[in-house]
Order: structure tokens, then sequence, then C-alpha cells
């Protein structure tokens, strides 16, 4: 089976850049992206909330399921964020789930990150990498 394409991800930003949650969706393959840039603001994640919901429509207006069973996390310029944002943030992507629900977070190696995105998907299926192509090879493996 060859490979699945990529979505191509934002341009490499630090925890330092400004703040965003960039939404991409691979209605297709069922694929939601999240790509998290900096500390959160609550205009960053009302913003999201709303990105959020428009993906979930296109889903829905073709024909896919909008609860994702593939979500991929790039993580990778994000830091440490702060309770309240961590709680918004698990609170809207437990609004929704799909059986058999996958998330790959991508985050920097030896990341304190990693901890408070293993509280954020509590409860589900999901791993850490530190490369994309990985990451998606876990999230389309057929199931043991």
């Amino acid at each position: 089976m060859p490979p699945a394409p990529t979505l191509a991800p934002p341009p490499s930003a630090g925890p330092s850049a400004n703040p965003s949650v960039a939404v991409a969706v691979d209605p297709a393959r069922g694929l939601l992206r999240l790509t998290v840039r900096g500390l959160l603001t609550e205009e960053v994640l009302d913003r999201f909330e709303r990105e959020l919901d428009a993906a979930r429509r296109t889903m829905q207006a073709r024909g896919a399921s909008p609860d994702w069973a593939r979500v991929l996390v790039d993580a990778r310029g994000s830091g440490v964020q702060t309770r309240a944002a961590a709680d918004r943030l698990r609170a809207r992507m437990t609004g929704f789930h799909a059986p058999g629900r996958r998330l790959a977070f991508l985050v920097p190696n030896g990341s304190v990150l990693r901890l408070q995105l293993g509280r954020l998907a509590e409860g589900e299926q999901f791993a850490f990498f530190g490369q994309e192509a990985d990451a998606l090879g876990w999230l389309f493996a057929p199931e043991p």
C-alpha cells in the first residue's frame, strides 16, 4: 500500500511566535490536522472553535463523518499551555468521538508538553512522534 499523502504544514515557528491553531481537513481519509503555535489566548481559542465547526460542516457536506477517526496534532511550535487553554481544548476535543479514533501528536523529543497532551487525550488511542511520516503511518495502520 503506498504511503498516504501528507498535508502541507505551515512554516515553522517556535513557542514564542504569534499564537495560532490552524485547522485542515482531508475528508477523503477522515483526517483532521491541527497545528498549534505559541501560547494560546482566549481569542485564538475562539477562532479555533469557529474553524473547527466550519471543518465539521465541510466534512458533512462531502459525505464524510464529522467525527474524525484520525487526528494529527502538530505541537512542535507550541509550548506548555495554560491550564485554562488546555482545559478548553480538552472539552472541545471530547465533544466529538469516532469509534477507534486515534490521535497522533508531533512534539519535540523529550518535551514536557507530552505530559499535558497525554492528559488532553486521556481515554483515547494516542501516541507521540517526532516525524510526520511516522505519525501518519501509525494513524492509518490497520487495527491490530
